[in-house]
């Protein structure tokens, strides 16, 4: 009988408000041990600003996190949007989340090059309102979201399965219209 071998520890991930959620998470919990934000925000609430169920975590958790992360975002989002109001503010954005993790073992920044906020969500049938809330990009969404398949399973497959190979991945050849800094 085979014997199952769970990895050293977990990954977590998530889009958005997921993203920064993910982030929390990570902040909190010794299991995860890679963290993979897609186009994360660190918004507050617009009625109060930040607050305990809604924390500022740039730089107050990202600079503890000493494990992997992988910041993946757009910036056409960053400013303007329906209403004024921008999905993905350039002041909290991925981009923040990676300047931020300062402590991390490993850390990449992978900008979609006309990517916008949705992009990355595979399904936005009846997502309405939210869904047009932010402004239309110039890149093709299928194209964003195979980049996004592509990376996160590279990533996973790299920093919880110690599979060296996924590196080229990651930091040389990444997927069309993908710039990365990394560190």
């Amino acid at each position: 009988i085979e014997t199952f071998s769970p990895p050293p520890g977990v990954g977590a991930m998530g889009h958005s408000l997921g993203g920064k959620v993910s982030t929390m998470l990570a902040g909190i919990d010794s299991r995860v041990t890679a963290l993979f934000g897609i186009d994360p925000v660190n918004g507050a609430s617009p009625f109060g600003g930040y607050n305990e169920t809604m924390p500022d975590v740039v730089p107050e958790v990202t600079s503890g996190l000493g494990i992997s992360v992988d910041f993946i975002g757009e910036t056409t989002n960053g400013t303007g949007g329906s209403f004024g109001m921008a999905c993905a503010p350039l002041d909290q954005n991925y981009q923040t989340f990676f300047e931020g993790s300062t402590s991390a073992t490993w850390a990449a920044e992978h900008t979609f090059e006309g990517a916008d906020h949705m992009d990355f969500v595979s399904d936005t049938t009846g997502c309405g309102f939210t869904c047009s809330a932010c402004t239309a990009g110039s890149a093709d969404p299928a194209v964003v979201l195979q980049g996004t398949y592509t990376l996160a399973a590279a990533f996973f497959l790299r920093h919880l399965d110690g599979d060296g190979s996924m590196e080229a991945f990651l930091t040389g050849t990444v997927p069309p219209g993908v710039t990365v800094r990394s560190r």
